[in-house]
């Protein structure tokens, strides 16, 4: 297992020399929260404390659902580059990643639904139990991603459950980083 440091060493040597790969892979996201910001305040006329008082923004609701989706796939992007399976090349095209791969999107949504729902459910227990579990079921899209990719996809439950296995004994290091 590598250190801290290396993991650190490793993470600066990828972006030395890409920081505008990585920042126009992110301009999608970026316009898309931006942009939905802006209209909700233009929609409640810039009182934002009518804006979180607000119990049907569903466009905003839709907005984050997207916005998981971008970053996500943002993740997977960063974890081929590591793994040199992908060049520094078309970050519009590779921050769209889940929307042109549909055998990963689906279940991409309801695994962060069902990890949403069961942290959310652990919270209403006491609120340290729910950061606990947020951080065992963290890595559920990471096996999602390598399952698809091997050619044996797990169903959503399979991935959190392997998740919260892999995060036995090392929630306190992910923590850390």
């Amino acid at each position: 297992m590598k250190s801290q440091q290396e993991l650190k060493h490793e993470s600066k040597k990828l972006l030395q020399g890409h920081i505008w790969f990585y920042f126009v892979m992110y301009l999608p996201y970026l316009v898309l929260i931006i942009g939905a910001y802006l209209m909700l305040g233009y929609v409640h006329n810039w009182n934002f404390i009518d804006i979180a008082n607000d119990e049907n923004n569903l466009g905003m609701n839709i907005a984050i659902i997207i916005g998981q989706v971008f970053m996500v796939g943002i993740s997977y992007v960063m974890m081929d580059i590591r793994r040199n399976k992908v060049k520094f090349d078309k970050p519009i095209e590779k921050a769209f990643t889940l929307f042109n791969k549909p055998k990963y999107l689906m279940n991409v949504i309801i695994i962060s639904l069902l990890i949403s729902i069961f942290t959310i459910l652990w919270t209403f227990l006491f609120i340290i139990p729910g950061i606990i579990k947020a951080f065992s079921y963290s890595q559920a899209l990471y096996i999602y991603k390598d399952s698809v990719d091997r050619g044996q996809p797990m169903d959503a439950f399979a991935c959190i459950t392997a998740s919260r296995k892999m995060m036995d004994g090392r929630k306190m290091k992910l923590f850390w980083l």
